[in-house]
């Protein structure tokens, strides 16, 4: 898997930042704003990678459609007192 440019970018503030650059220096040798590089530095102590992991995490994929919401809506407030398997039955009908 390739690098993008902004996590090569990342990896020079990380190996300059251990060549005892300061942050400011960093900043103004990579045209970057120092709070840029004060968060890189931040999530490479906190986590030990350079990208945030946690923006990696993909979504949960939807169960029920927006239709499928719908019947099961209708279905709920018709039968209020159905137990869980009623309700599933109900669905599939």
């Amino acid at each position: 898997m390739t690098k993008t440019l902004a996590e090569d970018l990342k990896w020079h503030i990380r190996l300059l930042y251990n060549d005892e650059y300061t942050k400011k220096q960093i900043a103004n040798l990579l045209y970057i704003r120092e709070t840029l590089v004060k968060e890189v530095i931040y999530i490479y102590a906190k986590w030990g990678c350079i990208i945030n992991s946690r923006k990696l995490i993909p979504e949960r994929k939807k169960v029920f459609s927006k239709n499928d919401m719908n019947i099961l809506y209708e279905i709920i407030n018709k039968h209020v007192n159905y137990y869980l398997d009623e309700y599933i039955e109900k669905m599939h009908a």
